[in-house]
C-alpha cells in the first residue's frame, strides 16, 4: 500500500523535474535535455533503417473513393488552379541559385503506377488503412537523375556518399513543409501518390499529388506537393520547428 510519504515524494519529484525542464536552455524550441533525447533516438533508428524493408498491414478491401481522415489543412487553403499544377524540383540547394525545373502531373503519371495498401499513423494515436496509387519516389529520382551529387542513379548500397542526405517538400503556398532523411524516402513503399482508395486524390487529401511514406507518422506525409529540394543539411520542417521530434519514424 502506498504511503502518504511516497505520494508526497512523487509529487515533489514531478514538480522538480518539470521546473528543471522548463528552465533549461532551449535548442530549436525544445529544452536541451529533450533535444538530446530526440537526437539520440534519430541516431538509433537511422542506423537500423533498411530502405528495402516494407511493412504493410494485411490486404484489406478499402471502399473505392473513400475520403481518408483529414487531420490538418495547413497548405491546402490557397486557390491554386489544380489543372495547371506542376511540381517544382530544385536539383540541389548547394547551388546558388539552385537549378529548378517543373514537372506536370501527366509526365509523372507516364512513369507507370504502383498500387499498395498502407497504414497512415497519426501521432495523436489514430490510424487509417488506405490504398495509394502513384510513382515510387526512388523511381522518380532515377527517372529525372535526382537525389545524387553525380546525377547518376541511386545506389545506396555501393555509393551512399553520392546521395544527398535530406529531402525537403513543401506545399505550393509554402505554408506547410517537411524535411525527411533520404534513406527513409528511398523505401520501396514511399510514393508520390495521385490516387487514394482507387480514385483520384480528393482536395482534402492532397490533390493533385501527395507524399505517402509509411515509415513516418502522418505529419511527414505532406499533402499537395508544390516543391521538392535536396540538401546535405536539414531543411526547414514545420513541426520540427514547433518542438516535435524531427525524425519521427515508425
Amino acid at each position: 500500500m502506498t504511503s502518504g510519504y511516497e505520494i508526497l515524494f512523487c509529487v515533489i519529484l514531478c514538480i522538480t523535474g518539470s521546473s528543471w525542464l522548463t528552465h533549461q536552455e532551449q535548442v530549436d524550441n525544445v529544452p536541451k535535455f529533450l533535444r538530446t533525447v530526440f537526437e539520440f533516438n534519430e541516431k538509433i533508428w537511422t542506423n537500423l533503417l533498411n530502405p528495402e524493408k516494407t511493412d504493410h498491414p494485411p490486404t484489406l478491401t478499402v471502399p473505392i473513393g473513400k475520403i481518408g481522415r483529414v487531420n490538418g489543412k495547413i497548405g491546402l487553403n490557397s486557390d491554386d488552379d489544380l489543372k495547371s499544377w506542376a511540381i517544382t524540383v530544385a536539383t540541389s540547394m548547394t547551388q546558388n541559385p539552385p537549378k529548378e525545373f517543373s514537372i506536370p502531373l501527366e509526365e509523372i503519371k507516364k512513369m507507370g503506377q504502383i498500387d499498395l495498401v498502407t497504414q497512415l499513423k497519426c501521432i495523436e494515436g489514430w490510424s487509417d488503412i488506405r490504398s495509394y496509387g502513384g510513382v515510387r519516389f526512388i523511381d522518380f529520382l532515377n527517372h529525372y537523375h535526382l537525389g545524387t551529387h553525380s546525377g547518376k542513379n541511386i545506389d545506396f548500397k555501393n555509393h551512399p556518399e553520392d546521395l544527398f542526405s535530406y529531402v525537403g517538400l513543401e506545399t505550393p503556398d509554402g505554408e506547410y513543409y517537411v524535411s525527411i532523411d533520404m534513406m527513409s524516402m528511398l523505401a520501396p513503399d514511399t510514393l508520390l501518390a495521385f490516387e487514394m482508395n482507387g480514385a483520384p486524390l480528393a482536395v482534402a487529401n492532397g490533390a493533385p499529388l501527395r507524399l505517402a511514406i509509411s515509415n513516418k507518422y502522418g505529419v511527414k506525409n505532406l499533402k499537395r506537393i508544390g516543391k521538392i529540394q535536396f540538401a546535405d543539411s536539414k531543411l526547414p520542417d514545420y513541426w520540427g520547428e514547433q518542438g516535435y521530434d524531427w525524425f519521427i519514424g515508425l
